[in-house]
């Protein structure tokens, strides 16, 4: 928030728009990282007057970031502000928002598209709704599966891997740097091959059986760690968000205490 307000940082979309993501370089890890913390700090029974406003501030921070996971979390707080919240005050809530929307609707709107103005404008310019999710990372993908079967070993890589640097690349040549595709399904077929593949998808799916056994709303959250991990990469080769997909797991390793704590 604070480079917003000073003028100073990265635009979350190269467009420069509306978003900002401050100092760090991914908008997406940043998104789902304080997405994350947002959804469950709203979802904290009890709150001191600090936490409420620490609450307000990282919601704000997912609408100044305004990209599409930053949103989607944004959002999903709102929903569980509702959930956590007494029938009256969800009469009000309701009560408040078509009052508001029958008087405001068009400046709600307008704001509403000025905050997604880079979201809207891909939107409509997509050739489909998938690559729309996937940023266009799709023919990148494409490209890369390419060039992976140009390597004369490349029945070998698809089930060992070509490594980190590798990856799809069919030969070495110099300075050649880490790179990612941003979307870890395929990275890690490129990277550890069909092994890698396997036990990636066999801890998502062990963890997705074990936490649904405690609560559905962290299934919830940890699916959509998995997907935007699947599809839009920056939890397991990065470090922020990461943490959000670990408290989770632990939340549900820990059900009995924290549904004491959180209304999960």
């Amino acid at each position: 928030m604070i480079p917003s307000m000073l003028g100073f940082g990265s635009f979350s979309y190269s467009e420069g728009t509306f978003g900002q993501k401050g100092l760090l370089s991914s908008g997406n890890a940043l998104g789902i990282y304080l997405g994350t913390i947002s959804v469950i700090y709203s979802l904290k029974i009890h709150k001191s007057h600090s936490e409420k406003i620490g609450n307000i501030l990282i919601f704000l921070s997912l609408i100044l970031l305004a990209t599409k996971t930053s949103l989607l979390f944004a959002i999903l707080s709102i929903i569980a502000v509702f959930y956590k919240s007494t029938r009256i005050f969800q009469i009000i809530f309701i009560a408040a928002g078509i009052v508001g929307f029958i008087y405001w609707g068009d400046s709600i709107v307008h704001g509403i598209c000025t905050i997604a103005d880079v979201i809207i404008f891909r939107f409509e310019r997509s050739e489909n709704f998938y690559s729309f999710l996937m940023s266009s990372r799709d023919s990148y993908i494409i490209n890369a599966i390419i060039e992976f079967f140009k390597s004369p070993i490349w029945f070998f890589k698809l089930i060992f891997g070509g490594g980190a640097f590798m990856s799809f690349r069919p030969e070495y040549y110099p300075n050649l740097t880490f790179d990612t595709l941003e979307n870890e399904l395929f990275d890690i077929l490129f990277m550890y091959g069909l092994i890698g593949l396997t036990i990636y998808l066999s801890i998502i799916i062990f963890l997705s059986y074990r936490i649904s056994k405690k609560s559905i709303i962290l299934l919830s959250i940890f699916i959509l760690f998995a997907l935007h991990s699947a599809f839009a990469g920056h939890i397991l080769f990065d470090g922020i968000p990461i943490i959000g997909c670990l408290l989770i797991i632990q939340m549900s390793y820990h059900y009995n205490s924290a549904k004491k704590v959180f209304k999960i």
